[in-house]
């Protein structure tokens, strides 16, 4: 009977240090965003992210040129081949 109790001991304790190095932002799992020296920035100098992109080219509702135009109004991007490979993609 010891045993069980020792390992519902031992999981729980490994769950509680999962949890604590979670929360503590210790670069176990990092939740924010990751930006790069050399990243891609929108008109204003803000950081280009992939889920910013990605939101306005899965969205169904939007024709291709209306997304061209939310690439570029909403996240400043102007270069046209850059443009032309994400609508291709």
């Amino acid at each position: 009977m010891m045993r069980g109790k020792s390992g519902a001991a031992a999981a729980l304790l490994i769950l509680v240090g999962v949890g604590c190095a979670v929360t503590s932002g210790c670069g176990v799992l990092n939740l924010q965003r990751t930006s790069f020296p050399f990243a891609a920035t929108g008109d204003d100098g803000s950081g280009l992210f992939f889920e910013d992109i990605q939101e306005i080219l899965l969205d169904a509702s939007l024709t291709p040129e209306q997304k061209r135009d939310a690439l570029r109004d909403d996240l400043g991007i102007e270069d046209e081949d850059l443009l032309d490979a994400l609508l291709a993609g």
